[in-house]
């Protein structure tokens, strides 16, 4: 924008500065310089990079990972990142205890204690070499007999995978 003479919209002076810090969104914005692939992942501005032969699989991978979860639980966690950032971090440590506490009292604690084991099984999966992924779901948290791990169409997951 700098470099054109044009200042920018859509809140990238203000997302940029409060995901790098001031320095490094000063030094990006007023320099108008690229940053590469692997910087972006150093400074957090991107996820990961893998090599674009390999982008697709990665990111199918991601999604399949996260909805290893259980589809409630994703929609809320995502909303509370997302409404949290939206406010200062005293805000936003008080809206998590509140939505932390209204979500919690509806859980029960055997199908916690169920979910707890298969998720460490999987952690034993995965550290041991493992690469097919464990649903770590029963039945009766999709009130059938298989697992349908489904978002909403307005519930995206917003990630970044940055091709090398």
């Amino acid at each position: 924008h700098a470099r054109v003479g044009i200042l920018p919209g859509w809140g990238l002076s203000q997302r940029l500065s409060r995901l790098l810090g001031p320095s490094r969104a000063k030094e990006i914005s007023l320099t108008g310089n690229f940053v590469d692939a692997e910087q972006a992942c150093a400074w957090g501005l991107i996820n990961t990079v893998v090599p674009q032969d390999e982008l697709i699989a990665r990111a199918f991978e991601l999604a399949d990972d996260m909805l290893s979860c259980l589809p409630d639980a994703l929609v809320k966690y995502k909303a509370l990142i997302d409404d949290g950032y939206a406010t200062n971090f005293g805000e936003s440590l008080e809206l998590e205890t509140n939505r932390t506490r209204a979500a919690n009292r509806q859980v029960q604690g055997a199908s916690v204690e169920e979910r707890r084991l298969a998720i460490q099984a999987r952690g034993r999966q995965k550290t041991n070499g493992g690469i097919s992924l464990l649903l770590a779901r029963t039945a009766s948290d999709f009130g059938g007999d298989k697992p349908q791990p489904v978002l909403a169409p307005d519930h995206q997951v917003g990630l970044t995978i940055w091709p090398a």
